[in-house]
């Protein structure tokens, strides 16, 4: 194993997770009287934690109540676990990161949960 370190950013580098993302927040959100100012905020600042979006949610909504936001939290984490099965890392890219995984140990940089990453590295083969 090598000493050297790299770390790789995922979203939008690795892979283009925006789209399939953005569909996800469109639906998801479509529920709250906010929506609209809710998929400008994510629009307009792309890249940031859906953990801040929601965070700006409950101040849109005023939704305090602890297990609501929870409830909420959990509802839209499933909702992002299924598009995993959709998000697709190219072919050249994969042969790459298989390229520099010879030289280096990979950490990889997201804003996304550990457990997402790791369903869209083992659906897209390389969890090796």
């Amino acid at each position: 194993m090598s000493n050297n370190n790299l770390i790789l950013d995922f979203d939008g580098v690795i892979a283009d997770t925006s789209l399939e993302k953005s569909r996800v927040f469109k639906d998801f959100f479509f529920e709250f009287s906010c929506a609209n100012e809710i998929l400008n905020y994510q629009i307009k600042n792309k890249g940031i934690s859906r953990y801040d979006i929601l965070n700006k949610l409950y101040h849109l909504e005023n939704i305090k109540c602890e297990k609501k936001r929870k409830l909420i939290l959990n509802k839209l984490n499933l909702k992002m676990n299924e598009i995993a099965e959709k998000i697709i890392i190219k072919n050249t890219i994969k042969k790459k990161i298989i390229k520099l995984s010879n030289s280096f140990n990979l950490y990889l940089a997201s804003n996304a949960p550990h457990d997402e990453l790791n369903h869209i590295i083992k659906n897209n083969d390389l969890d090796n």
